[in-house]
């Protein structure tokens, strides 16, 4: 799927979408939203979601969004992701460059990657208090920070963030 910068790309209602070897490449300010449906993304060859930064990723109402098994270590570049009473699991590759926000019970697992969660300038990190973030067994780091602007992370009393078995 190629977007433009007012692409959207409405996933809902119970649908079941399958990716394999190439997945999203996404201009600034392309949205996608991923709301009650699954969405799978495995054995990619590319970048499994590439956004101009920044492109939007919207999973809401128990959606969730799985990708794994790819060869290319960039799994999520470039997006601003809103996980919202829904869960997203990433594995063997990673987010990089975006803000990650986990609300309303909402569920993040980053799992065996090259490094977790690549925060760049500006980047935030949000947990609220009912939400997990896990990042376990990831080959170099849960959590790189880098750039010379203020990155931002909070997790709010009574959420989880666990990091365990990394680099």
């Amino acid at each position: 799927v190629v977007m433009s910068s007012t692409g959207v790309l409405d996933l809902i209602n119970q649908s079941h979408v399958s990716f394999v070897n190439y997945g999203i490449y996404a201009s600034n300010g392309a949205i996608i939203n991923v709301d009650h449906s699954v969405v799978s993304l495995k054995q990619m060859k590319y970048t499994s979601m590439m956004g101009e930064s920044y492109g939007i990723l919207n999973l809401n109402n128990n959606a969730k969004y799985n990708i794994e098994d790819a060869i290319e270590p960039n799994g999520i570049t470039g997006f601003h992701i809103n996980v919202d009473h829904s869960s997203l699991v990433i594995q063997n590759q990673a987010i990089v460059k975006g803000n990650l926000n986990i609300t309303n019970q909402g569920s993040v697992s980053l799992l065996n990657n090259e490094v977790g969660y690549n925060m760049y300038s500006g980047n935030q990190l949000y947990v609220d208090e009912t939400s997990s973030l896990k990042m376990n067994e990831n080959k170099n780091c849960a959590l790189l920070s880098q750039g010379k602007q203020k990155r931002t992370m909070i997790v709010k009393k009574g959420g989880k963030l666990e990091a365990q078995y990394n680099g």
